[in-house]
């Protein structure tokens, strides 16, 4: 980010999640906000132009593949558009290939390790547009290769873009 802090807007319904993660992402250097739901996620990102979305998908009233499909129709051009890596505690193959088919950067199952998030949000906020368009083509061909049709997969510390070369 050279030298600027990066914001970063967490999405979860869970207040102890939210406490969680606003505490990792602030030692780690990052300017933290919050939403606690799909709706004010929405007004939040088009107000505090954050670079990073954590996303969970699983919240009341609207959930966060709302989230995922407004920042698809909106941002689709903007080279300045927020990257989201969702947070979530669907596992399933179909789920992590939807959202990344929706834009998303990156795919964390819960439990995860916070210091591991940590790492996958530095990976992510390191890639180029190109990069990042190119990480999302090459874990949609991992994720049919897998048979996205499969119930679900165990949980994991990031999708499989994640995972070490």
């Amino acid at each position: 980010m050279n030298g600027a802090r990066a914001i970063v807007l967490v999405v979860d319904d869970d207040p102890d999640l939210q406490l969680l993660l606003r505490s990792t992402l602030q030692t780690e250097g990052y300017e933290v906000r919050s939403a606690t739901g799909a709706l004010s996620a929405m007004d939040r990102i088009r107000e505090d132009r954050p670079q990073l979305v954590l996303l969970d998908l699983m919240m009341p009233e609207v959930d966060g593949w709302a989230v995922l499909e407004a920042h698809a129709r909106e941002f689709a051009d903007e080279r300045d558009a927020p990257r989201f890596i969702v947070v979530s505690a669907k596992a399933a193959d179909e789920d992590r290939a939807r959202a990344v088919g929706l834009g998303a950067d990156d795919y964390v199952t819960k439990p995860f390790d916070p210091r591991a998030l940590a790492g996958v949000i530095r990976e992510v906020l390191a890639r180029t547009r190109e990069e990042a368009e190119a990480n999302r083509r090459a874990l949609l061909a991992r994720l049919a290769a897998r048979g996205a049709g499969r119930a679900g997969v165990g949980p994991d510390q990031g999708a499989p873009a994640a995972e070490a070369s």
